[in-house]
């Protein structure tokens, strides 16, 4: 990563690192003083730093020059193409009796094969 690069990835740092310390202590607050019976719609307040983060991104996404625009768009459409293999390998899996996995781990499981993807995607350009 030139200087230049990582000056440019100095406010997304700041944004993404800031939503995501954010969602942390709010997701802490909620569980620590959730009453027995739960709150309802206060239970998701942990969302809005997750918007946060996620506007973080998008505006990163815009920050970036078009050769970076697109090795990110190659790593993720990747990575959701896995994801969604997985999803319908693992809904037919289910039929089979294997046990069901909560909707709460898509998104992580989408942003990690982002990440994991990326690399990949990277040296192809090499």
């Amino acid at each position: 990563m030139t200087k230049k690069t990582s000056n440019n990835m100095r406010p997304y740092f700041i944004e993404f690192g800031g939503s995501m310390v954010l969602y942390v202590i709010v997701l802490f607050g909620v569980v620590a003083t959730r009453p027995e019976g739960g709150w309802g719609v206060l239970e998701l307040l942990p969302t809005l730093p997750l918007l946060l983060g996620f506007w973080a991104i998008i505006r990163q996404y815009g920050r970036m020059d078009e050769f970076y625009q697109r090795i990110h768009s190659e790593a993720f459409a990747l990575g959701a193409l896995i994801l969604g293999l997985a999803a319908i390998i693992w809904g037919f899996g289910e039929n089979a009796g294997w046990p069901a996995i909560p909707m709460i781990w898509v998104t992580p499981a989408l942003v990690g094969l982002w990440g994991i993807c990326l690399p990949i995607v990277i040296r192809r350009y090499k």
